[in-house]
């Protein structure tokens, strides 16, 4: 992605959350960086805290673009995968 975001002429930041006290580390860090969307690539401990990742995109008014549909469903602005029925089957 950061040569994507080089042809692009854009700052690419990523930062990876291992714990949930991490991820809330890296919020609080956000803002400061002048970060204007957020990708959330994701795995199962961000999943685990798809609320509150929805709900600091929504208080900061920023596009968000989650990897699965299940942060649609809270409230965030896009997925780039089908939901886990149509992927799986019910």
């Amino acid at each position: 992605m950061q040569d994507a975001a080089k042809t692009l002429g854009i700052r690419l930041d990523s930062q990876e959350v291992m714990s949930p006290v991490n991820l809330a580390d890296v919020l609080e860090l956000f803002p400061t960086t002048g970060m204007q969307a957020l990708l959330n690539a994701g795995d199962t401990m961000l999943n685990s805290q798809s609320p509150s990742i929805v709900a600091f995109a929504a208080k900061r008014h920023l596009p968000a673009i989650y990897e699965n549909r299940e942060y649609v469903n809270l409230g965030g602005l896009m997925s780039f995968t089908a939901s886990a029925v149509v992927k799986f089957g019910s």
